[in-house]
C-alpha cells in the first residue's frame, strides 16, 4: 500500500474514533437531561395529582428515548460512512 493511501486511511479511521469519543459525551448529556427531567417531576410531587405526575414521567422518558435513538442513528450513519470511505480507498489499490 502506498504511503499516501495509508495516511488517508489512518486519518479517516482516527476521525471516526474522535467522533465516537464526542458521542459518548453527548450520551452522558442526554442521560443528565433525563435525570434532570425526572428531578423536576419529583419537585411536582407535592403540587400535582398522580395523573399529572404519571403523564410528565412518561413524557420525560419518551423524550429521552427518542433523543437517544436519534443520536444512535446519527452515530451509526456517520461512523459507517467514514469506515466505508476508508475501505473504498483501500480497495482502489
Amino acid at each position: 500500500m502506498s504511503e499516501d493511501l495509508e495516511r488517508i486511511l489512518r486519518k479517516s479511521l482516527d476521525e471516526a474514533d474522535r467522533y465516537r469519543k464526542r458521542v459518548v459525551v453527548v450520551f452522558f448529556l442526554l442521560a443528565a437531561t433525563v435525570a434532570a427531567g425526572l428531578g423536576w417531576i419529583d419537585r411536582l410531587r407535592g403540587a400535582s395529582d398522580v395523573k399529572a405526575m404519571l403523564f410528565f414521567s412518561v413524557v420525560t422518558l419518551l423524550i429521552g428515548q427518542v433523543a437517544v435513538a436519534v443520536a444512535t442513528w446519527g452515530v451509526v450513519t456517520t461512523v459507517g460512512r467514514r469506515i466505508l470511505k476508508a475501505v473504498e480507498l483501500l480497495s482502489r489499490e
